[in-house]
């Protein structure tokens, strides 16, 4: 009962109406980057937030309990999705590596689980979580200006910057569904090159990610692009697989100045998901017409699973199938 009153709320939101006008697409550029601002700005404050209300026992945290890899890979993943950021877990890691508080096996645990906790994401995208959005907005900050208890107003930081990550997406996502409907064609035809020539969506997907540092982000339009029909799942996997290559920037510039061990530390993150990307690439193209096992098996998802009817839920099953088994395969040769 209580989800189909949020679910019909959802529906109520208003909606963009694209006419093809100078003044819609100004509109529309302006709802674009103001939504990846909320979002990029909704990650950090929720992240900041949870860093102030822990202090420094989510340093000594991460410390005491990684002393072994599966342990590293469990922190990694809890604090990505607490933190709802890759790029923040492997950035802090890093940090810490340089600070000669992490060793660099310890190190490596903890960013193979972030590949995985970055998976909760977009699963929370193809739940439609955003029509929540404006309540933890709300909730946020009224614990802001009408507590005066420092916990209580990190807390509604938290709630805040949480609602302004899933009120950014809606914002992208929204606009962009309704230009991709009045350019169809062209867009089709776009994505159809793309499909033909899928190392360029690997690329593509690399690219947009290391830009606006944020995987998820990337994912969101993608998502978006896979629900509206205008990109075929196996035109889609390929530059799912780019995000995770591009996610590896931040680490690489954390790294910058520092020891060997935290240049280590950021080379091992680029090598594991760039490698296991193409391993990847190749399952997704090498087959007949191109399909490869792992386009065949996200098509077997969508269509056993769902029915056709949720490719943004098929997509995010496919984020999480790639980092498990990468990250389950380096776990189990390490050991």
């Amino acid at each position: 009962m209580l989800l189909n009153i949020f679910s019909d709320y959802g529906n109520s939101m208003p909606s963009f109406n694209f006419d093809g006008s100078a003044i819609a697409w100004i509109a529309f550029i302006m709802m674009i980057i103001g939504g990846l601002g909320l979002f990029l700005y909704g990650i950090e404050l929720t992240g900041d937030s949870l860093k102030a209300i822990a202090g420094d026992r989510l340093k000594t945290f991460i410390e005491k309990s990684t002393n072994t890899p599966i342990k590293g890979i469990l922190i990694g993943a809890i604090v990505t999705i607490l933190l709802q950021s890759s790029s923040g877990t492997t950035a802090l890691t890093v940090s810490l590596v340089r600070a000669g508080l992490l060793s660099f096996p310890q190190a490596v645990g903890i960013i193979m689980g972030a590949n995985i906790g970055t998976t909760i994401t977009p699963f929370m995208m193809s739940l439609k979580i955003e029509v929540f959005a404006l309540w933890f907005v709300g909730i946020g900050a009224l614990m802001i200006f009408f507590f005066k208890k420092v916990k209580v107003k990190q807390t509604g930081s938290m709630l805040l910057g949480f609602g302004l990550l899933f009120l950014g997406l809606w914002f992208m996502g929204n606009p962009l569904k309704e230009i991709l409907s009045a350019y169809e064609e062209p867009v089709r035809i776009l994505f159809s090159w793309l499909e033909n020539w899928p190392i360029f969506g690997l690329l593509l997907g690399t690219l947009i990610t290391a830009l606006v540092q944020s995987s998820a982000a990337t994912i969101l339009i993608l998502q978006t692009l896979l629900g509206a029909g205008s990109i075929s799942m196996a035109g889609a996997l390929p530059i799912l697989l780019g995000c995770n290559i591009g996610t590896t920037v931040t680490a690489l510039i954390a790294s910058f100045g520092g020891g060997t061990e935290a240049k280590r530390t950021a080379f091992v993150h680029s090598l594991f998901n760039i490698m296991g990307s193409i391993l990847f690439f190749i399952l997704t193209i090498a087959g007949p017409g191109g399909n490869g096992p792992f386009t065949l098996l996200m098509e077997w998802v969508d269509s056993a699973w769902f029915g056709g009817t949720n490719k943004e839920m098929t997509l995010a099953f496919a984020h999480i199938f790639f980092n498990v088994l990468t990250t389950y395969s380096l776990t189990h040769s390490a050991i």
